[in-house]
């Protein structure tokens, strides 16, 4: 069975380039063993047996990535030990300092990792995993550790060392970094999952004659992935990997991490020439020189709503480009702007600074009000009073710098079943205002909980963003810690980077450092 479904053909799909050698004979041999092995250790059960495969490439993948130096997980252990301070998170120090001096290439944390991380963001949308436990993955490492720890002689190529380097046409680059998400081991399950699934809700809702615009968003979005979205590896961007490797070439490095910066927008377009179209960006009036090239063919409209991309000194389209609006009835482009004015506005470093200093200065408001970012209230009805006091009291400030302000503050609509606990806190990193209503049953849970298992198999990441960045409060700010239990190697939750590499699997975007802050509130707004 693992000479069909590990096949040549599917196995070849996965790389860039498109002949079977003796050095993809050696690998592919690996991979069907560790599928044996990781069948075996799971199980038969319903619709494993293409987890079970990929698993099984990812983890060759990786043994083929720290035997020939390709740079890959290198860069990501780099990122792990900046981030979270040692190699690998839910580890004792102790435990990774030990088995640092026993492996020279594999590590056994490595790999317990990829297979944890494996099951958890194929399964982040039910947040567990009810075929795959703690004992199973724990003996699955040690199985899989002593099988590539027992190879004596490998295969080396130096392809990659080439196939990295960045090219001088963006296209091409774009081909590149297309295998990186949506193929290699790190990030190729997660991002092709994502955008599968994405297809899959447009054609729920779609019918035959949408087709031809269901593939221009699949196509936009395939673009937003590649290039902007974090992942689920510690919230890692692909760019960022490709990058590291390239430690030898530190403009090209520099190159790949300025793609991540896009302009978003409508833009006017208001003369051409031979080689390139004048954009003027509609809400900052910024203009680009934007190559010609980088359109599929001519573009005739007025404006155009898409990103443009800084490579090698020369703006480009990239992504989907499209007149956003019908002339044939009244336009406010000045309105439009607003509605997507965060979007449209990030790339702009004045906008950045702004926001950061208004988001700072309302954190700030509401600690003088209420004193604490934590406040407990014993009923919905006493939350609300003491909100409707707030409102009043900042529209009293805001009078007396404005005299001529005339709209008073409305109320805190009063929710149902008055009687709940409530608890209202702020969350000083991008000033968000968050609600949650009986939280004595999270706290507990904070409190108790000891291992990244029992945040695997509860329901407690199902519950919306609120009560993640609640959880993520209790735990910097209130969790007991709980000592390491001897029985437990991996998964316990230390400290709070422990917990920030939890968030960063199960909820990369929200949670990743990389992005600028989000405009959450105006004034002061609960959601």
């Amino acid at each position: 069975m693992e000479l069909s479904y590990v096949s040549k053909e599917w196995f070849l799909a996965r790389k860039p380039y498109h002949r079977l050698t003796a050095y993809d004979q050696f690998y592919l041999k690996i991979c069907r063993n560790l599928y044996r092995i990781i069948r075996r250790a799971i199980g038969n059960h319903e619709s494993s047996n293409s987890e079970c495969r990929e698993l099984a490439y990812r983890i060759t993948a990786y043994f083929e990535d720290v035997v020939n130096g390709i740079g890959f997980w290198e860069v990501v252990v780099g990122h792990f030990k900046n981030v979270y301070g040692k190699r690998i998170p839910f580890f004792s120090k102790v435990q990774l300092d030990e088995w640092e001096e026993d492996y020279e290439d594999i590590n056994p944390a490595d790999i317990h990792f990829l297979i944890y991380q494996h099951f958890a963001v194929l399964h982040r949308e039910n947040y567990k995993v009810s075929y795959v436990d703690v004992l199973c993955i724990d003996m699955l490492r040690e199985e899989i550790v002593d099988y590539l720890d027992a190879i004596e002689e490998v295969k080396l190529t130096d392809f990659y060392s080439t196939f990295l380097q960045v090219p001088d046409d963006f296209f091409e680059l774009k081909d590149v970094l297309s295998w990186l998400v949506y193929e290699s081991y790190l990030f190729g399950s997660e991002f092709s999952a994502r955008l599968i699934d994405f297809e899959g809700k447009l054609l729920e809702e779609a019918d035959p004659s949408m087709l031809e615009r269901i593939n221009m968003l699949r196509y936009a979005e395939k673009d937003r992935l590649m290039f902007t979205v974090p992942s689920a590896l510690g919230a890692l961007l692909p760019l960022d990997v490709w990058a590291g490797v390239l430690t030898d070439k530190p403009r090209d490095s520099a190159l790949l991490l300025g793609l991540k910066e896009q302009v978003y927008g409508v833009f006017e377009i208001e003369n051409e020439t031979d080689t390139h179209y004048q954009f003027r960006h509609t809400y900052t009036h910024e203009c680009y020189a934007v190559a010609k090239s980088s359109f599929g063919g001519p573009y005739d409209a007025k404006y155009a709503q898409t990103k443009l991309v800084n490579f090698r000194g020369e703006y480009l389209i990239t992504g989907l480009i499209f007149e956003p609006f019908d002339f044939s009835k009244p336009v406010d482009i000045s309105a439009y702007n607003e509605r997507y004015q965060y979007p449209f506005l990030r790339h702009h470093g004045g906008f950045r600074q702004k926001l950061a200093e208004t988001l700072k200065h309302q954190y700030h408001t509401a600690m003088e009000f209420f004193g604490t970012p934590w406040n407990v209230f014993p009923s919905k009805k006493a939350f609300v009073e003491r909100i409707n006091l707030y409102l009043k009291w900042q529209y009293q400030r805001a009078k007396k710098e404005d005299p001529m302000l005339n709209d008073e503050p409305g109320s805190f609509p009063m929710p149902g079943d008055q009687e709940k606990s409530t608890v209202l806190y702020f969350v000083s990193d991008d000033w968000t205002a968050e609600v949650i209503y009986s939280p004595e049953e999270v706290d507990e849970c904070v409190a108790g909980f000891k291992t990244v298992y029992e945040y695997f198999y509860s329901d407690l990441l199902t519950r919306g963003f609120a009560t993640t960045r609640l959880l993520r409060y209790i735990f910097k700010h209130r969790r007991i810690h709980q000592p390491r239990g001897n029985e437990a190697d991996f998964g316990w939750l230390d400290d709070t980077y422990d917990f920030e590499a939890l968030l960063h699997i199960y909820f990369p975007e929200e949670f990743s450092t990389y992005l600028p802050p989000r405009m959450t509130v105006k004034g002061f707004e609960v959601d």
